[in-house]
């Protein structure tokens, strides 16, 4: 039993150790792998006197095809390698560029951005060139991570060195940085992500947050080392993008967005005419209404004579019968009953009776009538009701004079009260004729009456 339970302890053991083992593997493969991996983009690489002698064919073929050179640092250092790195990139065919370590904590920036241009960091437009770098990162020599700046002294400082690189080479530089550090020592300052390109540096699988200021980045280092020589570099765009970044076509900027104020000049002049025909003399034709006098037909006074039947109410009197004495006049009320009565408009149907009783009563009495018939106890009756049309006679001229003189007041109101004047002025006759009716029909009547009478 024993024996048995120490081999079997010791085959467990051999199997851990051979799980382990497969493990640690897998663990160094998958490293491995991932750090072999480079980003999407044209492959780079930058170099410094820590790699003196490069080889720059051995670089080619592992894939570069461009180099950033360290040039200068400060103002008293120059690289002793930079001829061999610089010209040995541009030999094989890479896109290469110089870069200055910047040192904020030494002295002001121009003078150092005159040290570098004088030292290698020119430019030229011969599509070999990449612009002018400046890198910004930790102070390796002190424990101020920012060289003893504030935030806005070191903005300052960057934007002073980028000036005056840009006055002497006309590209503006390039900024190499980590967010964390452009964070911690500028305040996340959004000044330079317009014109100037970023090298962000990131030792990951993605390039993450970036500075503020810059919504994409140009070269992305992401690695120390790798399959190419120095530090593991990527450009984000193609070859041929990468040749137009060193030829200046992508420099946002150049003076050429200056002309934008071009748009100012649009307010042209020309609508200067659009107000010249304000003053057109179309207003003065306007007064054209001036034919409005066309009421000129006010002297149309001419229906004056209309008033003309005004001797027709002397009919009535002519034809009137013989009326009764003064001592039987009618009284006050009988006089105004019989002028309502006259004036009612339903005075013609009175008068067509009236004419039907004539008709019933010369059949009766078949001959001439006694007009001493009116002394009878009808009498007064009779005198009521031929003093009726009398009255009414007498005012229907008063009242057609009235109605004329309305009529000329009213001949200003327009041509279509003129037509009603025309049957206003008609009134009259009809009322003399009504009259005279009404009065034949009392005398009809009185005929009729005188034989029953004298029956009895």
């Amino acid at each position: 039993m024993p024996a048995n339970g120490l081999r079997t302890a010791s085959r467990i053991s051999l199997t851990l150790a051979a799980l382990a083992a497969m493990l640690l593997g897998s663990l160094t493969l998958l490293g491995g792998s991932r750090a072999a991996a480079a980003p999407d983009g044209v492959p780079g690489i930058d170099v410094s006197g820590h790699q003196r002698n490069v080889d720059w064919q051995h670089a080619w073929n592992t894939g570069a095809r461009f180099a950033y050179v360290k040039a200068t640092e400060g103002t008293g250092f120059t690289n002793s390698y930079f001829a061999q790195q610089y010209n040995g990139a541009h030999d094989v065919g890479m896109i290469r560029g110089a870069y200055h370590f910047a040192r904020p904590d030494v002295g002001p920036a121009a003078p150092q951005a005159d040290y570098f241009v004088a030292n290698g960091g020119g430019w030229s437009a011969d599509g070999k060139t990449l612009p002018p770098l400046l890198d910004m990162e930790y102070n390796p020599y002190g424990a101020d991570p920012c060289y003893g700046r504030s935030h806005g002294e070191m903005v300052r400082w960057i934007k002073s060195f980028s000036e005056r690189v840009h006055t002497k080479t006309g590209r503006w530089p390039m900024i190499y940085t980590t967010t964390d550090w452009w964070k911690n020592c500028t305040g996340n300052s959004p000044r330079f992500g317009s014109d100037h390109p970023l090298f962000i540096a990131r030792y990951n699988d993605r390039v993450g947050e970036l500075p503020n200021g810059w919504t994409h980045y140009t070269l992305w280092q992401y690695n120390d080392h790798g399959p190419m020589p120095g530090d593991q570099n990527t450009f984000n765009g193609s070859m041929a993008q990468l040749k137009q970044l060193a030829r200046g076509d992508d420099d946002k900027s150049d003076p050429e967005p200056k002309p934008e104020p071009k748009p100012e000049p649009k307010p042209d002049p020309k609508p200067d005419p659009d107000p010249k025909p304000d003053p057109k003399p179309d207003p003065d034709p306007e007064p054209s209404p001036e034919p409005e006098p066309e009421p000129s037909p006010e002297p149309s006074p001419e229906p004056d004579p209309e008033p003309s039947p005004e001797p027709e109410p002397s009919t009535p009197e002519s034809d009137a019968p013989a009326t009764p004495s003064d001592d039987d006049a009618p009284s006050d009320d009988d006089a105004a009953d019989g002028r309502d009565e006259a004036t009612d408009p339903q005075a013609g149907d009175d008068g067509d009776q009236g004419q039907d009783g004539a008709g019933t009563g010369s059949d009766d009495a078949g001959g001439a009538a006694d007009q001493n018939a009116v002394a009878d106890g009808t009498g007064s009756d009779q005198l009521v009701l031929e003093e009726a049309p009398k009255q009414a006679a007498e005012q229907a001229p008063q009242q057609s004079q009235q109605k004329a003189g309305g009529d000329v007041a009213t001949q200003d109101d327009g041509p279509d009260k003129l037509a009603e004047t025309g049957a206003e002025q008609d009134l009259p006759r009809l009322i003399v004729f009504a009259a005279a009716m009404i009065v034949l029909g009392l005398i009809v009547l009185t005929l009729t009456r005188a034989p029953a009478r004298s029956r009895r």
